[in-house]
């Protein structure tokens, strides 16, 4: 894993450095049943946060970067709790709107093997009402390095989706890279919803992430062939996590799959937003597609061994102890 340069300093005048990372989105309160338990018959629940871009924030500070997560949250108490939470993982929370209303909250049970079932409460709730004005305002406070961004945030509503253009908008006039994840939620909107917005939205990307089947909604047509259209049309890369649970990067020099690295499963949520933040992480440091795949991957291994969405994501010292251990090294132990 390579280290991520410290920014340079801005030239007077010129709008400061930000984060390594903006990301933006919705972070609900998020309640876990019990392992084993259905949400219809749990007594007991665990308290977290969850949210794609808010899932990438935490673990991508987590491994040492500078990351920031713009939002809104209501003005109840599940809303302190959110950034409260943030706060604590190291995510930057000044351009967090707090607003008039409820915060968003999730309700899901937890399985290694089972079917995972979700109940949103979010229709309406703070973070669905972002805008653009969010989002200019955040981006005065420091060009960040990257920008990431998922298809959730876009079907939230109307003026989401408007935010979500503007963070592009402003990427490109800066020249910062755009990450978006398609990230595809179909109790969030219908299909024909997705259908129209996904397409313009991974077409203004440089690194795209997508399940095989999101590609779809993309372009119709064989996925493979579908990322390499979108590479030859803009963008860097085009990550898929496959069914098989490997994930393969599609660039303009080729395609490379990574298999699965998890050790055991305890709840597979969290794992696609480790991949993220895993293959972020490298491409900021300057890695090749191959290394921020593994990387990825490997975030992605932590992810799925414990209950909630960001639990076990790792340190830079845990990532670094597990690579090695996969090469043959023999992890550091302190005794």
């Amino acid at each position: 894993m390579t280290t991520v340069p410290d920014l340079p300093a801005a030239a007077e005048g010129a709008t400061p450095a930000g984060p390594d990372l903006l990301t933006l989105g919705e972070v609900m309160r998020v309640f876990v049943a019990e392992p084993g338990d259905a949400v219809a018959r749990a007594e007991r629940f665990r308290s977290s946060i969850g949210g794609a871009e808010g899932n990438v924030a935490i673990a991508v500070a987590r491994l040492g970067l500078r990351a920031s997560w713009v939002g809104n949250v209501g003005t109840d108490d599940a809303g302190s709790y959110v950034l409260r939470r943030l706060r604590a993982e190291g995510v930057d929370v000044d351009g967090v709107g707090v607003v008039d209303g409820f915060t968003g909250m999730l309700i899901r049970n937890s399985s290694a093997d089972g079917a995972i079932s979700v109940s949103y409460h979010r229709a309406g709730s703070a973070g669905s009402r972002l805008d653009a004005d969010l989002v200019r305002r955040a981006w005065a406070q420091g060009v960040p390095r990257a920008a990431h961004v998922s298809g959730i945030t876009g079907l939230l509503s109307g003026s989401s989706l408007d935010a979500v253009r503007e963070l592009m908008t402003l990427a490109d006039d800066a020249g910062v890279p755009v990450s978006f994840d398609v990230n595809l939620r179909t109790r969030l909107a219908p299909l024909d919803a997705w259908r129209t917005v996904i397409p313009e939205l991974a077409g203004r990307a440089d690194l795209v992430f997508a399940g095989e089947a999101e590609l779809a909604l993309v372009e119709q047509g064989e996925p493979l062939a579908v990322a390499r259209g979108l590479c030859e049309r803009r963008a860097k890369a085009v990550v898929l996590k496959n069914s098989d649970h490997t994930c393969t990067v599609v660039t303009a020099d080729g395609v490379l799959t990574q298999p699965p690295l998890a050790r055991r499963v305890v709840d597979p949520v969290g794992a696609g937003d480790g991949l993220v933040a895993g293959y972020l992480t490298g491409f900021l440091a300057g890695d090749g597609p191959a290394e921020c795949l593994r990387q990825g991957a490997a975030v992605a291994a932590f992810a799925v061994g414990g209950w909630s969405d960001t639990e076990d994501y790792p340190t830079p010292a845990e990532l670094a102890g597990f690579l090695a251990s996969l090469d043959g090294g023999v992890e550091q132990v302190l005794r």
